[in-house]
């Protein structure tokens, strides 16, 4: 059974393969996306390939691309399989996605704007994500996502903290 989309928010939940993300999908299904004429789910990940391995330079140099070739593979199956695993908890609460889509980074750093990029280029309306809720000096020193997207994103970013947690949907709640 499927929600009817009668609303005009094209919705964007970045996801990953932590409880915070699984719960801000939650939160967002529970409580934003009966407003959704568009429901997208977004996972980015960073793919770094490597240059050498260790040893012999002969015998390692053929392996090199191979082995990058199957790591690659190997991510691509697993965030299609995250992605197929949350459209199908959504799909069980009556929302289908309309969009499921994996984008491969080279790096950490890249994946915030990735996120960016997506939004701009998509007509995002709403992008919601999860919080890992790291502390100020953990932030300073290897950044928030969410926190950077909150800055420069050019749609309004909805963070769901752990703490907050209400998954009681909004017509229920007393």
């Amino acid at each position: 059974m499927e929600n009817q989309k009668s609303g005009s928010l094209h919705v964007l939940v970045c996801v990953d393969d932590s409880k915070y993300s699984y719960n801000a999908l939650i939160w967002a299904a529970t409580h934003i996306f009966v407003t959704a004429k568009k429901i997208s789910l977004l996972h980015v990940y960073p793919h770094t390939p490597i240059d050498a391995l260790p040893g012999n330079k002969a015998v390692a140099g053929g392996y090199v691309e191979h082995i990058n070739k199957v790591v690659r593979e190997m991510s691509e199956q697993k965030a299609n399989q995250l992605l197929k695993e949350y459209a199908a908890v959504i799909e069980k609460m009556g929302y289908k996605p309309d969009v499921v889509k994996s984008i491969i980074t080279s790096s950490n750093s890249k994946v915030k704007m990735a996120i960016l990029n997506y939004v701009d280029k998509n007509g995002i309306d709403m992008l919601v994500c999860g919080s890992r809720g790291a502390g100020a000096m953990s932030r300073a020193l290897i950044g928030s996502v969410s926190d950077f997207l909150t800055q420069q994103a050019t749609c309004p970013v909805l963070v769901i903290r752990e703490q907050n947690l209400d998954t009681t949907p909004m017509d229920e709640q007393t």
